[in-house]
């Protein structure tokens, strides 16, 4: 059996500065089974054309780059993000994100478990540069029907703050 398709959307605008660790967190995923889907919202500085350049010294299929004709705004941005995909999972990222190498592994092995859940919210940190951790949140959220879901998961992924980021 196939694993499933993983979509990560990143809607960007303005990013230039970030964009390209976010893409490398997603591109060096153990998790290899995506697509990564790059829309770019007009920006003012070079967030595309860094895109541009990265996917053609990188040579990876799985990185797909677009630009909106006009800017749509961020939510306008999202939705025409998540309408390119093709995966069975979706994972919005922004443009300044960074994710655990092991994340998109573990978000599909619980996604898989239990098919019931509509959406998984894991671990943030939130970094300063020069990197340093500022502040940690750890949540797991089962939601369905818009709802968080109190389930036997919780204690079972919370193993004392180890939930990837």
């Amino acid at each position: 059996m196939e694993s499933p398709l993983v979509s990560v959307c990143i809607p960007a605008y303005n990013n230039a500065d970030t964009i390209l660790e976010t893409i490398q967190s997603v591109l060096t995923q153990t998790y290899q089974n995506l697509e990564l889907i790059v829309v770019d919202d007009r920006s003012t500085d070079d967030t595309y054309q860094v895109v541009k350049t990265f996917a053609k010294q990188a040579g990876d299929d799985r990185l797909h780059l677009y630009q909106n004709e006009k800017n749509l705004g961020m939510a306008g941005n999202w939705n025409h993000c998540m309408e390119l995909c093709k995966g069975d999972f979706i994972k919005l990222l922004c443009a300044d994100d960074l994710i655990h190498e092991t994340l998109l592994a573990r978000e599909v092995e619980i996604m898989e478990r239990y098919p019931e859940a509509n959406l998984v919210q894991t671990d943030t940190r939130f970094v300063a540069r020069p990197p340093a951790i500022i502040s940690a949140i750890t949540q797991v959220v089962l939601w369905r029907a818009g709802k968080p879901v109190a389930s036997p998961l919780l204690p079972e992924i919370i193993w004392g703050r180890r939930l990837p980021i």
